[in-house]
C-alpha cells in the first residue's frame, strides 16, 4: 500500500508546555516545541484554559486573519481538551512495527516498517499514518519509500548515526502540521516585494527513535493477576491527588473508588508527552533489529471495533382479525355512506391493541399498500377504477397490520369489490328562451322590454344576479342611412334582474334604447360559469346555434365593449346570415359550457 511518508527527525523530543497546553504540531493547547520531550513544561495543563471565550461574528464586522485564525484554534484546543479528558492518550488501532522484508522475505539490517494506524497523543491531538512506512533506524531524517520524493544529493545527506547494541531505543510518532499550498498574497509587484504565504495546514505525522521514555510512561507498570494485561498508572503531579494504583485508576473509569471518595471527584488528567511510543527496539552492530511492540505501547481503551445485536426474546406473536367487513363482500358505487372497517388486534404481553398500534391499508391494481387510517375502527371510501369499466367492480384488498411493544406484526386482509360510481346528473340546460328565436315582435314590446330565460333546475342566484360575464344582448341596425352612406350600428344593451328568480324562471329587463332597431341578437357564454344549485357543481350546458352567424363574427360581437355604439362599414352586414335557424330548444350537447345565440325581431317604427 502506498503512502505519504514524512521525513522526520530521529531521537529529537519535544519541551514545554506554556499557557496551558500550547504548540503540539505548530498549533495551541498541544505541546511546545523547545527541544525536549513534551510535558507541558512541567506545569499541569489548564482544565478549561482557553474554553470560555471564542470568536463571535456579527454584520459589518471587520473580520482579520487573527479573527479566524482564533476560530481555528477555539475547535482545535476544544478538541483536544475533549480527547484529552475522555479518552487518554495512546494507541487506538494498528500502528503495527515489523522488521522490512526483502523481496525474498528476509529482514532488511537497520530497517522496520509502521503499518496505518490511529492513535492519541497525551496533548489530545490525533496521529493518524494512513499508510506503511518504511524507516532506516540509522538516519536522522530518513526518506522511507515515497516514490515520487525528490532524489536526495549525497553531499547533503545527513549522516548515519550510530546505535548502541547494549542500549534500547524507543521508536515513537507524534502529531505533526506542515504548510501546504503557497499562494501570493495581494500585491502589485509580485512576491519580491509583498512575500507569499502558505494558504493550507496539512496535518500529518513524525516518526523518531526516542533514546529514553517520554516522562508520562510510567515504569512501575503494575501486574494484574492476568500476566497478559497490564494497565498503566497515570501520571499526575497534582500533589493534592496523591498517588494511586493502576488497579484504583481502572476502577474510576467505570465507578467510585476510595480515591474518589477522599477527594470528592475523580481528578483531572494532565498534559503529557506528545510522543507516544509504538515499540521498544535493539539492534546489533549487523543491523539486526530486536523488537518488543508492546513492553511499552499504551493502549486506549477503545469501543470502535466493538457493537452487539440483540435477539429476539422468546413471546407470543399479536393477532389481528378483520370482524367487518366480510371477506368477498360488494358495495354500493359512489359510496353514498362510508365504509366501516372494524377489527380486534390482542398481544399476550401488551393486552388489547388500539391507537397506532393497528394500521389500516389498502391495495388495488398499481396501488399497493395505501394507508387508510389507525385504529381497530374507522370509516373510509374505496375508489372505483376506470380501468374496471367492463367489469363495472374494482376488487380492493383490505390488510389491517398489528404491531405490539417488541416490534413483531401480525396481520389480517379482506377482499372485497366496489361498484362502480352512478353517473353524474347531467349538467342544467336552457328549456325556453323569450322573445323565441326568430321571432317577429310588435312595435308594443318597446314599451316593456323583457327577456325570460327557463332552466330545467333551478340555478345560482348570485351569478343570475349579474348577468354580464355570461349573457348578453347586442341591438343591431343593419344598413342604416345616413346622408347617403350606409353602415350597420351594433349596441350593447345592459340587463337587469327583475325580482327574485322563480324557481326555474328568471326574468331580465332589458335597457330602453330611442334607437329601437328592429334586430337583436341573444349571446350567452360560460367564460364564466353558472352553476346550477342542485347536487354536486355543475356548470349550464348552453349548446344553442339559434342563428347562421359564423364563429369569428359572433366573437367580434361578444367583444365589443359596452357604453358606445359600434358601426360597420357597408357589406360587412350579410342578410343571409343574419337569419335564424330551425333549431330548438332545449339548449345543450350533453356536456358543461358551450355558446347560445338567436335573433328576434321587432317591427320598425313607420317614419
Amino acid at each position: 500500500m502506498s503512502a505519504h511518508v514524512r521525513t522526520v527527525e530521529l531521537g529529537v523530543g519535544e519541551s514545554g508546555l506554556t499557557e496551558g497546553c500550547r504548540g503540539c504540531g505548530g498549533g495551541t493547547a498541544g505541546c511546545g516545541t523547545h527541544g525536549r520531550d513534551c510535558d507541558c513544561g512541567g506545569h499541569r495543563c489548564a482544565t478549561c484554559g482557553g474554553a470560555s471565550e471564542r470568536p463571535r461574528w456579527f454584520a459589518g464586522q471587520l473580520v482579520g486573519p487573527s479573527d479566524l485564525e482564533a476560530l481555528q484554534q477555539w475547535v482545535i484546543g476544544r478538541n483536544r481538551r475533549h480527547n484529552r479528558m475522555l479518552h487518554g492518550w495512546g494507541v487506538a488501532c494498528g500502528l503495527t512495527v515489523t522488521q522490512t522484508l526483502d523481496q525474498q522475505g528476509a529482514a532488511q539490517p537497520w530497517s522496520v516498517t509502521v503499518g496505518e494506524g490511529y492513535a492519541l497523543s497525551g496533548c489530545g491531538d490525533e496521529v493518524c499514518v494512513p499508510g506503511p512506512v518504511r524507516i532506516d533506524i540509522r538516519q536522522p531524517r530518513p526518506d522511507g519509500v515515497d516514490g515520487c520524493a525528490p532524489p536526495v544529493d549525497p553531499w547533503c545527506a545527513p549522516v548515519r548515526q550510530r546505535r548502541d547494541p547494549e542500549r534500547t531505543y524507543y521508536l515513537a510518532v507524534r502529531y505533526a502540521e506542515e504548510q501546504r499550498r503557497p499562494v501570493r498574497t495581494a500585491c502589485d509587484c509580485g512576491c519580491d516585494d509583498n512575500p507569499c504565504e502558505y494558504s493550507r495546514v496539512g496535518e500529518t505525522y513524525t516518526l523518531a527513535v526516542l533514546d529514553s521514555l517520554p516522562d508520562c510512561y510510567q515504569e512501575d507498570l503494575r501486574e494484574q493477576p492476568h500476566q497478559d494485561v497490564s494497565y498503566a498508572a497515570p501520571r499526575n503531579t497534582s500533589s493534592t491527588t496523591n498517588k494511586t494504583s493502576a488497579v484504583e485508576t481502572l476502577q474510576e473509569a467505570v465507578g467510585c473508588s476510595e480515591r474518589i471518595r477522599r477527594l470528592g471527584t475523580r481528578p483531572c488528567p494532565d498534559c503529557c508527552s506528545p510522543w507516544v511510543v509504538l515499540a521498544d527496539l535493539k539492534v546489533d552492530t549487523r543491523g539486526t533489529v530486536t523488537l518488543d511492540p508492546l513492553s511499552h505501547r499504551r493502549f486506549l481503551a477503545s469501543f470502535g471495533s466493538y457493537g452487539f445485536s440483540c435477539t429476539p426474546r422468546s413471546d407470543h406473536l399479536p393477532t389481528v382479525t378483520i370482524t367487518q367487513p366480510e371477506s368477498g363482500g360488494t358495495f354500493p358505487s359512489a359510496h353514498e355512506t362510508g365504509l366501516e372497517l372494524k377489527a380486534k388486534a390482542s398481544d399476550p404481553e401488551d393486552g388489547e391493541l388500539s391507537g397506532g398500534s393497528v394500521q389500516w391499508f389498502d391495495s388495488h391494481h398499481d396501488a399497493q399498500h395505501e394507508p387508510l387510517g389507525a385504529g381497530t375502527s374507522l370509516t373510509t371510501t374505496l375508489s372505483w377504477d376506470d380501468q374496471d369499466k367492463p367489469y363495472e367492480h374494482t376488487q380492493h384488498t383490505v390488510l389491517v397490520e398489528a404491531t405490539d411493544s417488541d416490534g413483531h406484526v401480525a396481520a389480517d386482509s379482506v377482499t372485497i369489490k366496489v361498484g362502480q360510481p352512478a353517473p353524474p346528473p347531467p349538467p342544467p340546460r336552457i328549456t325556453a328562451f323569450t322573445p323565441a328565436s326568430g321571432a317577429m315582435l310588435p312595435l308594443e314590446w318597446n314599451s316593456k322590454r323583457r327577456i325570460e330565460v327557463t332552466f330545467d333546475e333551478q340555478m345560482n342566484q348570485a351569478q343570475l344576479a349579474i348577468p354580464d360575464p355570461w349573457f348578453r344582448v347586442w341591438e343591431i341596425h343593419p344598413e342604416h342611412d345616413v346622408l347617403g352612406i350606409k353602415f350597420t350600428t351594433i349596441k350593447k344593451l345592459s340587463l337587469t334582474l327583475t325580482g327574485s328568480p322563480s324557481g326555474t324562471k328568471t326574468l331580465y329587463a332589458l335597457e330602453e334604447s330611442p334607437f329601437q332597431g328592429f334586430l337583436y341578437l341573444v349571446q350567452i357564454r360560460l367564460g364564466s360559469a353558472l352553476l346550477g344549485d342542485k347536487g354536486p357543481p355543475r356548470a349550464l350546458d348552453c349548446d344553442f346555434a339559434g342563428t347562421k352567424l359564423s364563429g369569428g363574427v359572433l366573437d367580434e360581437i361578444w367583444s365589443m365593449p359596452a357604453g358606445t355604439e359600434h358601426r360597420k362599414d357597408k357589406g360587412w352586414f350579410d342578410w343571409n346570415a343574419w337569419s335564424s335557424t330551425s333549431a330548438a330548444l332545449p339548449s345543450g350537447d350533453g356536456t358543461e359550457g358551450g355558446t347560445f345565440h338567436l335573433l328576434f325581431n321587432v317591427q320598425a317604427p313607420i317614419n
